[in-house]
């Protein structure tokens, strides 16, 4: 195993979420380069999905998850059927970057959902769907 499969094996060398932003190490030019990419829109972070950016079923579906919750800060002052309708919009944009993607989608669904309910329970969404994504995505193998 040399340092480029060590450094890649565990999602959070690729992938954080900082400061209301996605941070994604620009999987095209590493090894030679560890250039970190920062996102702070959903839709920029599909379009670097799109483009490769970041790899593996795994670290998409994070990327992807992390998206939506900067969709979701993005859209929190709005009225409730508002918000249902911007955060649908934008999971719906999130999970069509590799819509054959192993977890991409259940994932996404998943984080749409809880933002839903933390928003109806008075919670921030954005801040619960970090806070359930990023857990798993720094121990996934």
């Amino acid at each position: 195993m040399g340092l480029e499969d060590a450094v890649l094996i565990r999602t959070s060398n690729t992938l954080k979420y900082e400061d209301n932003y996605v941070l994604m190490l620009d999987r095209r030019r590493f090894p030679e380069q560890e250039l970190w990419q920062r996102y702070s829109g959903y839709e920029e972070v599909a379009t670097a999905i799109e483009d490769m950016v970041i790899q593996g079923a795994g670290s998409v579906a994070f990327a992807a998850c992390f998206g939506l919750a900067l969709a979701a800060r993005r859209y929190s002052s709005q009225g409730d059927g508002e918000f249902e309708a911007s955060i649908t919009k934008a999971a719906e944009r999130l999970k069509a970057t590799r819509p054959t993607g192993e977890y991409l989608v259940p994932l996404v669904e998943k984080m749409r959902r809880l933002a839903l309910k933390a928003r109806a329970e008075g919670m921030d969404p954005a801040q619960a769907i970090v806070a359930e994504t990023e857990p798993v995505s720094y121990t996934h193998l």
